[in-house]
This record gives structure tokens, sequence and C-alpha cells, in this order.
């Protein structure tokens, strides 16, 4: 087993036996005593692994990560059973438990218990499939047919057999309730009382409540209302629109508070039916809970990344190599074109072939040479650990679908580069196309995964193929209809680029020394690398200042004090103060560049680069800044401003990122030894999740100009 198989094997056995609540700090001092050899940057890769591990919440206020076995164990919820279902005698499982469940555990799999100790058996039903949507609505139209196969395998041939399959009847797994109806009387207006016995497998008991429990308890029904809607609404605002409806649902209970799962509220249904914030929308491809009356899509800001990440030069594994430096591809993925190379030349396969195809951006911008040089290793494993075991005729089956949506991946990625030589602003792309766009092209990378074959693969049918084309034919007309859209939004801003420059005013700033009037502003997001949850600003600033300009201008917006030594690091050009090049404390002179005698185009930035700014040699405070996008100047403007940040900077001297962590710990726990002397060196006023964009724009002040 690989060294970053076995460290993920680690952190999943770590996070799913975890009981009681604890801290990445005492994550990692257990993980690492797990762990022969562990990486420097050990905590950095836990880090990353608790923000996408289901297994937990984190509680961003105490700094600390909980069970979800622990926390959703003895919670109550409730479900109203429809006429179809009594008069049946069944309960369907569908959407109805959710969330109060292990994502991976299936509905039908479930073990219900009632009071009498009776364990409740399944059943098979027949209806149409048009009858038994409204138990399954929550799961997502993208998730219901695949629930509906899964529950049973002969469902697919009335998919793919029926032009119409909402009216034809499909085979479903119930829940015998024929016995606990008939015993509670039970009537339209009645719900059961859930209580959660098992998170992670699915073990449930059932109570009768009579509809009356509802309107006694009706204060209480409306307390845990308000509060269920106040804590989704925080769910959308912390997380846009990146979980699905069962995490949706999962956050929104964590933030209730766990005093309110003590009592059951009403069923999820009842909750949207009554709701006039909240409704089920859908985004691209996919179904959600979002703000009612908005498009979940005008709420995404298409300069953002959809998922923040900064760099730690990571190198465990091709995935924490794309990962760690932001490229949306996978090794399964590059597998795939190692597959078809390797079928359509046979002997003439080369390697080259694959890179061009896999990375059309080229050069790729690692975080360091070591980096780099390990990417180069592992690249040439995989050719050829896959070359090695490639059996063509075992691939036949699967070859031709995977060239096809290859097809599909390579004219997307054309595209994207279409639009390289141009400064597209993201606004003038149609969000929901757009999104369904990227929707389609990670769906396809998913299903060209799963076609890496191997020895009990088993062909795709020829019924596939057409599906492959209607998927050409629909991300073809998104990537046309995208493309008209934005062509009116580029015309404006090449108008704007080749209009004449407003009259700069003389700038205040010291050594600025300007050859000629930029056209050029910069858009950047300075990232504290190593720091989670992440530290940054994203700032605006004219293209003829200086790195020394830039240099005041992180300091400003991030909080620092400038007093200490930087550094900056771009296309292996080191830039800094005149004086950082002298021999100050015997370590021998570096060749450094005078920052006050280059402006921001003088070296030379492009969209999407990569540059390293560090401060204080001590601490080492390395901080990514990404150049987001190069702007037209606006008149409007005064440069610099900063646009958005999330989070206090850490104090001056207070020891690095290790040290930070201390201190972040000592504020959760005062009582721990040394925390008393630590708390007393930041000051009343520190709060290490504030931060305040007007504040952070008075700083910039005394740089501003047009």
């Amino acid at each position: 087993m690989s060294k970053q198989k076995s460290l993920e094997k680690e952190i999943v056995n770590f996070t799913s036996n975890a009981i009681e609540p604890f801290t990445l700090s005492s994550a990692t001092k257990t993980i690492r005593s797990m762990v022969s050899s562990p990486p420097k940057n050990l905590q950095d890769i836990i880090a990353n692994a608790l923000t996408r591990d289901r297994w937990i919440f984190f509680d961003n206020k105490k700094r600390k990560f909980f069970p979800r076995s622990n926390y959703f164990q003895d919670a109550q919820f409730r479900i109203a059973p429809l006429k179809l279902e009594i008069d049946a005698g069944i309960l369907f499982p569908g959407h109805r438990f959710l969330p109060f469940y292990m994502h991976e555990v299936f509905p039908t799999s479930f073990k219900l218990t009632y009071s009498s100790g009776n364990t409740l058996r399944r059943k098979k039903v027949s209806y149409p499939m048009k009858d038994v949507v409204i138990f399954h609505t929550l799961l997502g139209q993208e998730h219901m047919l695949n629930y509906f196969i899964m529950d049973n395998e002969k469902n697919h041939d009335v998919f793919m057999t029926v032009e119409n399959p909402f009216d034809q009847k499909i085979d479903l797994t119930a829940f015998n309730l024929k016995s606990f109806y008939e015993e509670n009387d039970f009537q339209e207006g009645d719900t059961i009382t859930v209580t959660v016995k098992d998170w992670k497998k699915g073990a449930f008991s059932l109570e009768f409540s009579p509809a009356s429990d509802l309107s006694r308890d009706f204060m209480l029904c409306r307390q845990w209302f308000n509060g269920f809607e106040n804590a989704i609404g925080k769910v959308f605002d912390d997380f846009g629109t990146l979980p699905d409806i069962h995490e949706q649902l999962s956050l929104a209970f964590f933030y209730m508070g766990k005093d309110l799962l003590k009592f059951p509220g009403i069923h999820i249904g009842g909750f949207l039916q009554q709701s006039k914030k909240v409704e089920i929308t859908s985004l691209g491809l996919t179904t959600m809970l979002w703000k009612k009356g908005e498009a979940p899509e005008d709420s995404i800001p298409m300069d953002e990344e959809f998922y923040s990440w900064i760099a730690t030069g990571n190198s465990d594994s091709l995935d924490s190599i794309f990962q760690d430096i932001g490229l949306g591809i996978t090794e399964g993925e590059i597998e795939a074109y190692i597959r078809d190379e390797l079928y359509r030349e046979a002997e003439k396969a080369k390697i080259e072939n694959v890179l061009e195809r896999c990375f059309p951006q080229s050069p790729l911008f690692f975080y360091d040479g070591k980096q780099e040089k390990e990417f180069d290793r592992l690249i040439k494993k995989l050719w050829k650990s896959v070359k090695k075991k490639y059996n063509i005729f075992q691939d036949k089956g699967a070859s031709e679908c995977r060239t096809m949506l290859l097809k599909i991946l390579d004219d997307y990625k054309t595209w994207l580069r279409s639009f390289d030589h141009l400064s597209e602003l993201p606004e003038n792309f149609p969000k929901k196309e757009m999104v369904t766009l990227t929707q389609m092209m990670s769906n396809i990378s998913h299903i060209v995964e799963e076609l890496n074959s191997g020895e009990n693969i088993t062909p795709p049918g020829q019924d596939f193929i057409p599906m492959i084309e209607d998927m050409q034919s629909a991300n073809q007309f998104l990537m046309e209809l995208i493309s008209s859209s934005v062509s009116s939004g580029q015309k404006q801003e090449l108008q704007l680029v080749t209009s004449p420059p407003k009259k700069q005013k003389k700038s205040s700033q010291k050594n600025s020394k300007k050859k000629t009037a930029s056209k050029n502003a910069y858009q950047l997001k300075v990232s504290l690398k190593h720091i989670r949850p992440p530290i940054w600003r994203r700032i605006q600033i004219n293209g003829d200042s200086t790195l020394e300009d830039l240099h005041e201008i992180i300091q400003a917006s991030m909080g620092w004090e400038d007093c200490h030594e930087h550094m900056f690091y771009i296309n292996e050009k080191e830039y800094g103060r005149e004086h950082c090049g002298d021999d100050l404390l015997g370590f021998g002179a570096s060749e450094n560049l005078d920052e006050s005698e280059f402006t921001l185009d003088d070296v030379l930035l492009k969209a999407k680069m990569r540059f390293l700014y560090e401060y204080d040699f001590g601490d080492s405070w390395e901080h990514q800044v990404l150049v987001e996008k190069i702007l037209p100047l606006d008149g409007k403007i005064k440069y610099p401003t900063c646009l958005t940040g999330k989070r206090s900077c850490p104090p001056e001297d207070c020891g690095g990122v290790p040290g930070y962590y201390q201190l972040l710990e000592a504020i959760e726990n005062p009582e721990v030894s040394d925390a008393e002397e630590l708390i007393d060196c930041l000051g009343e006023d520190y709060d290490p999740d504030e931060f305040n964009v007007k504040k952070a724009n008075k700083s910039l002040k005394s740089f501003a100009k047009r």
C-alpha cells in the first residue's frame, strides 16, 4: 500500500471511530503516531481531509470537530405517512430519513423497530412512478432514478425502453407497517416520531404521535421551525451552492443545535410547505434547497474558486499535487487518456501525446522544484504501470465509449483555451449554462474513470453510444450558447482597453518609478499558506504600481505591521528591498532585484498565475498571490482597493504557523497551561474570525490613486 493510501486510511479510521469532539492538533498527534514516516506537512494534509470528511462536523467558533455518529445519537425527527401508505400498510423510506444516517447506507437496508420491540419487515410493492415520486423528491432528480434502479434492477428496463416511464409501474422496497398502523388506529394527520439509534448503520426506533401532539406542542413546533429556518439560511451563507441536499440538511441540524434535536419538530416536507424563505430548486443538473424566489446560480461569483484551496507543496500522489496546484483533473482521468492512447496508437503510443491532451494549458505552475520533480516521476510511473497491465482485447468493449467521452473533454478544453488571449470578465458568462456545462464535464470525467477496465469489467452496451452522442450534442449546444452571449461583453471590454487612458494622478508613494501609464488593473487574491480555515484578501491594484507598493498594500490589507523583512518570488526571480541583498547576518548575500524598480506590468503577470510573497523570515509567513484576472483600468475606482477577505491576520511575532495554532487553542481552551500568558499577548480586541473590509480600505487610503 502506498504512503498516501495508508495515510488516507488512517485519517478515515480516526474520524470514523472518533466518539468525542477533537481539535486539529489532537487529530494530528494521534494520526502521526499511527503512520510510519509521516510527511512534514501532515497537519495540512489532515486539515484538507477533515474539511471534506462526512463523518464529522466542524465548529468554526470552537475550532473543534464533532463526530456525526455521536451528534445524531438519540436525535428525534418526524415522518408523516400519506394516505397511499396508510391504506397499503407500508412506509417508503425514500428521502424520509434524511439526513439522520451515514451517506453510504442505502435506505432500504435500515433497521426499524417500534415500541413493542418488533423489527419491521420489508416488502416489495409496485406502483406507477408518478405516485411514488413524492416520497423521493429530496433525493433530487439526478439521484432519484439511480435510487429506483439500485432498489430493483428491473426498473432499469422501464427507464431505457419506455418513452414516458412516469406512467409506468416500477418495483420498490417498502417497510411493512400494517400492524403498527392497526395497533395505533393510524389516521391521516398522525405522525411517526423517529429516534436515531445508530447513525452509522441506519438503525431507528418508531413511536406513534397522534395529530393532537402537534396542536398541543404548537409553541415548541414554532421554536423548532424558526430555529431550523435560521440554520438552513446560515448553511446557504457559509457554504453557498456547494453541498447536496443531504449535506445541507445535515449542516442545518448541526447549526440548529443538539437541544432542538430532542424534540422532533415538524417533518421536512411540512417545513418546506410552510417556509417563506426556503424551497427546493435546481442548479444545473442538481437538485438543492435554496432561498425562495432566488436562482442559486446568481449567488455564484464566477471569479471565485468553487473550492478554496491554498497550495502547500503536497506531492504524496498525483491527486494531491493536482489539488494542491488547483488543477481540475484526477489520476483516474489521466489513466483513461493513457488507455485511449494505447488502444488507438498501439506500439506507437507516446506519453507525450497523453500529457499534451491532459494539460493543454502547459506550462504548469508547481509549488516548487521538488513538487515538479515528483510530478514527473509519478506520471512516468503511472504510464509504465498501465502500459504493463494493458490488454487491448479486454479493453475493446470500453474503448469506443471512452474515446467518444474523451473527445468531449478535449473539445471542452479547446473551447476554454479560446478565451485565453482575452481578459474575459467572468460575469459576462451566463451562470446557469456555465454551471450546467461544468456539471456535465464532471459527470463525464467520472464515467471515464469507471471505464478504466479491469479483469471483471462489463463492457458498455451499444445502447450507451446514443447517450454519449446526446451528451456531445448538449455540450456543444451549451458551449455555443455561452460563446454567443460572451461576445457582446467582450466587445465592451475591448473598447475599454483601446480607449484613451484616464489621466493619472501623481502618486504619493515613495520610490514609484513609472515608465508609462498602465492600462491594466490586477485583481489579486492574497492567501496565507498552511492556515486552515484560510486567511485571505482580494485586492485590485494599478498595473504601474511597483512591487514595493504591492508589499505595503499587502501589509495594510492583511493587517501586518511591516516590522520585518520580506521578499517576492516571481518567475524564479527574487525581488525585495535593496539592502536585503547585503550579507547582514553572515549567511552570504542574496541576489535579489530592487522591488522599487519593477512595476506589476514589468514582471509580466498573467491571469491565473501564482507567485510567493514571504514576510518575516523568522516566522516565515508565506503568502500565495493568485492573479485572478487582469482588467482594464476603471476611472471610477480608486486603486488600490480591497474587495473582500476572510479572517483576521495572525499577531506579529507569534511563532509562525505552529505558534498561531497554539494561540487559537489557548483561546478555545483557556484552562490549559500557558494559555493565560498566550492570550495576554493578543490584546482584548483580537478576534481570529474577524475581518472588516472598511477598516482594510481605510488603511489603504494613503496609497489611493486613480
